[in-house]
């Protein structure tokens, strides 16, 4: 496989997968804001016998080391580029499940602060880890694993190139559990009370969770940023907007909430959020804090990733590039 970008320059290509006649290729691609490049892709060979998948626990690219136990959770990301090791000792970033969620009143609007006060579970049934892309633009561990009839699928992704300083998380989750609520956990290696969240037209900063204020909103960041401002780690997200904070180190984003109810009118909202769901987010490590890693830019980025497009041979008026 190889693709030239709109100067004719070759640039870094990986072959993802080969079905019904169709080639999956990722390449390394920069295109003007607002604008559009046309990439070359030529291939050639059968498309068989790409490469077989392998177990492991850990993947690597040149800036993260990532490690893994045997729940499928992260015990350890090391910024190879900082030195700084962003899990908090002794604990993982990990899928944690509330599996006490009574909300009898308004059931679909409100979290109990009681719930998420309680200790949360991990997701330990049926865990397998599978090293799905290999290649030289990205690295991907699939960890699938199981609650009752709740099935949790996670793509981990490490890249190379431009998205070499984003550790994404596409998740695909057939959900089945009641009177329970799902929150992605981050308890980073850092030791700040304050957090900043991302309103879309500005930011706030909040502090650890209070009696009044402990399931907060924001739009596409959370950052936590140690009180030097020498180092920061942000939680990315592409369509969830609840967040709470437990403790000076710790990030919780909510995914899903399906309320205990009881025999009231809205009984029904006791199996809301069910059926399948896709929803990504990242974690980037960063030297100083959310503005002097441009964040908001980041976010956006991950927000509105680039389409690519199949046109057949033709001159072109606007050119290569525009």
């Amino acid at each position: 496989i190889s693709a030239f970008n709109a100067e004719g320059k070759e640039v870094a290509t990986q072959f993802i997968s080969y079905a019904d006649g169709k080639a999956h290729v990722l390449i390394e691609a920069t295109v003007p804001a607002n604008g559009y490049a046309v990439y070359d892709l030529r291939l050639s060979g059968s498309g068989k016998g790409v490469g077989s998948e392998a177990l492991t626990s850990i993947i690597e690219n040149s800036i993260y080391k990532v490690q893994f136990n045997g729940q499928g959770d992260i015990t350890s990301i090391f910024d190879k580029a900082n030195q700084r090791e962003l899990v908090k000792q002794g604990k993982a970033v990990r899928l944690t499940l509330f599996t006490e969620n009574e909300s009898f009143n308004w059931p679909a609007w409100e979290v109990l602060k009681k719930t998420i006060d309680a200790t949360p579970i991990s997701i330990t049934e049926r865990v397998t880890m599978t090293l799905v892309e290999d290649g030289a633009l990205r690295k991907t561990l699939c960890v699938e694993k199981q609650h009752g009839d709740s099935k949790f699928r996670q793509y981990i992704r490490l890249y190379e190139g431009a998205l070499a300083h984003r550790i994404d998380f596409f998740n695909e989750v057939n959900w089945q559990t009641t009177n329970a609520l799902l929150k992605a956990e981050f308890p980073l290696n850092l030791d700040n009370e304050l957090a900043t969240y991302d309103l879309g037209l500005g930011c706030v900063q909040r502090g650890n969770n209070t009696e009044i204020a402990y399931e907060v909103p924001a739009q596409q960041w959370a950052d936590l940023t140690d009180k030097s401002n020498t180092y920061g780690v942000t939680i990315m997200n592409d369509c969830k907007y609840g967040w709470d904070k437990p403790d000076k180190g710790t990030i919780r984003l909510t995914l899903l909430n399906t309320p205990g109810c009881d025999g009231s009118f809205y009984h029904y909202q006791g199996h809301q959020d069910h059926g399948h769901h896709t929803f990504s987010y990242a974690i980037v490590g960063h030297k100083g804090d959310f503005v002097d890693a441009d964040i908001s830019e980041a976010a956006e980025s991950f927000n509105q990733n680039l389409l690519a497009f199949v046109v057949p041979k033709h001159s072109g008026f606007k050119g290569r590039s525009y």
